[in-house]
Order: structure tokens, then sequence, then C-alpha cells
């Protein structure tokens, strides 16, 4: 078996680690945000990571990348050098590599949209279906906590712009939150809405 070069990174809560090229980032535990940030300053996000999900810097020019922790996570920075993966392991990175092109792709798309509450509508189809657990059977959780700021940032918009509208999904019925220790999730009333899936045809994990 061959060994895996790696580097395992303990960050603190909001801590910013600057990605590098020809890295990969995985987190074994915890909740990051991949941020791009342009030289005009423009930023956005590009990437949710939660255990299990890796990502890489894309080669693009007068734009940085970073991983922000969301919680105290653990997070492996892989050198993605095939040499030093097995066929196994590398196959599994690269899955997980596909995943997170898909993600990012879906992301930029849903910022493209003209009106918030589309984003919103949009954002919340994302997070459901690419990160809900099954929940008392019929609803469907988001296992990590997401504040209006970070919603709102997500989506090009405001915080106060974001809990009216959070408020309003809630009182139709959309969205509901459950408190579980500390932690405010949110929770959907069903499976993920397809209405994601026009955005990009086809899921490359299917």
């Amino acid at each position: 078996m061959k060994g895996v070069g790696f580097m395992l990174l303990h960050a603190r809560f909001n801590q910013i680690i600057l990605m590098e090229q020809h890295k990969v980032y995985e987190i074994e535990k915890g909740l990051a945000f991949i941020w791009s940030v342009r030289s005009d300053g423009k930023q956005s996000l590009t990437d949710i990571l939660h255990h299990g999900m890796a990502a890489e810097f894309p080669d693009t020019p007068d734009t940085v990348y970073e991983v922000r922790a969301q919680t105290a996570s653990r997070i492996r920075i892989h050198a993605l050098e095939p040499a030093s993966l097995s066929p196994e392991q590398m196959v599994q990175l690269l899955t997980k590599l596909r995943a997170h092109s898909w993600r990012s792709l879906q992301l930029a798309m849903i910022c493209r949209q003209k009106y918030i509450s589309e984003r919103l509508n949009l954002f919340m189809a994302f997070l459901n279906q690419q990160f809900g657990v099954e929940f008392r059977k019929t609803q469907r959780l988001i296992p990590f906590v997401l504040t209006h700021e970070n919603i709102a940032n997500a989506i090009n918009s405001t915080r106060s712009t974001v809990t009216r509208m959070m408020n309003e999904l809630e009182q139709k019925g959309q969205i509901s939150h459950v408190q579980l220790g500390k932690n405010r999730l949110i929770v959907f009333p069903s499976a993920p809405s397809s209405e994601v899936g026009r955005l990009v045809q086809t899921d490359p994990r299917r």
C-alpha cells in the first residue's frame, strides 16, 4: 500500500486558511466554507464542506481561495500526487473532487439568479439535496448550523433581508427549526425539491 503524504490541521472557529495550488483540503471533522476572493475585492461562496467532503484550489487568474472554518475543524491537506496514492485512494479522492465541482457549479448558478427570493429558495433546495438527512421519518434536517449571516453571504444578500424571508418561509411551512442542544437547525418538511436540479443537467455522482 502506498503512503499518503498529508498534513493534519486543527482549525479554530473562524480561522481562515489560504488554499494552495495542487493541494486537496478534506474535512475530517467540522464544517468549513470555501470562498473565492478576486483582486477587485469581490467575494463568493464556492462550496460548503462537511465531514468527508473535499475541495481543491482551481487555477483562476487574479483570484485566491480560502477555507473558512465555521466550527473547530480537523482538515486533512493532501498533495494531489498519484505517486503517493494507491489506485483506490486516488479514485475516492477524485470522486470527492467531482462532487465539489458539482456543488460549486450549482452555487455559482444560484447566485446568478436575478431575484433574491429565487436565490434563497434555490439555496434552500441545494442544502436539502446536498446535506439533508432523514429526521422524524418524514422530514429532512440540515445537520449543522447556518446563520442568517452565512446564508446572506452565500446568496449575495443582507442578513436583515434573509431573516425576513426565512420567517416568511417558516410561516408558509416550507421550513422549520429544531433546537438540538445549543444548535438551532433548519428542518425541511419533505424530500429535496427537484427545482435545484434544473440548474445543472447531470450530477456527476449519479
